[in-house]
């Protein structure tokens, strides 16, 4: 039986784990503090066959100083612990894992986004579309992740992690892994 992990170890993000055929056990970021989240992982029984899937992250343009700092410093924590108890893992980029389990924004969505910023001052634009591009695909992952998992508790926060595990799932039957 296969263990797994999917990663998403951005601030408010967390881990969600699942032996094969067993209930999916999760832990989100936001509340729990680096020991927490290391007692919590020290705590699950690993077989010899795990695997981690991590969302590759990286800072980004506009993003405040405060906030790369904690966001780097979770993405390092994680990275830190899996290579510490020796989990075999590797990277996906948001893109691949939304593309993946299908997630992106559909044509209408886009143009929805398109037609509510149409009236906004050109300098305002920018920023509310990025807004609301992020909030429908937050929105389009929990209601991904809760038909994938509808056994399991889905919240914004958790979502993606759910479906970095579902990626994780596709890449080791695809033989990937």
């Amino acid at each position: 039986m296969r263990f797994r992990m999917g990663i998403d170890s951005g601030g408010t993000g967390g881990i969600v784990a699942q032996l094969e055929g067993a209930d999916v056990i999760s832990l989100g970021f936001k509340k729990n503090s680096p020991r927490d989240i290391h007692d919590w992982l020290t705590d699950i029984p690993l077989p010899s066959n795990s695997f981690c899937l991590i969302e590759r992250v990286h800072s980004m343009p506009g993003q405040g100083i405060a906030s790369t700092f904690k966001f780097g410093e979770n993405y390092g924590l994680i990275q830190g612990l899996i290579i510490a108890m020796g989990i075999p893992y590797d990277f996906v980029s948001p893109n691949k894992w939304q593309t993946e389990v299908g997630t992106s924004l559909t044509a209408k969505q886009k143009e929805s986004i398109k037609s509510e910023i149409l009236n906004l001052e050109p300098e305002k634009q920018s920023k509310k579309e990025k807004y609301l591009r992020r909030k429908a695909i937050k929105n389009n992952a929990k209601i991904k992740a809760q038909q994938l998992f509808p056994k399991s508790k889905i919240t914004l926060e958790n979502a993606d992690a759910f479906l970095i595990l579902e990626c994780s799932k596709k890449d080791i039957e695809g033989g990937k892994k």
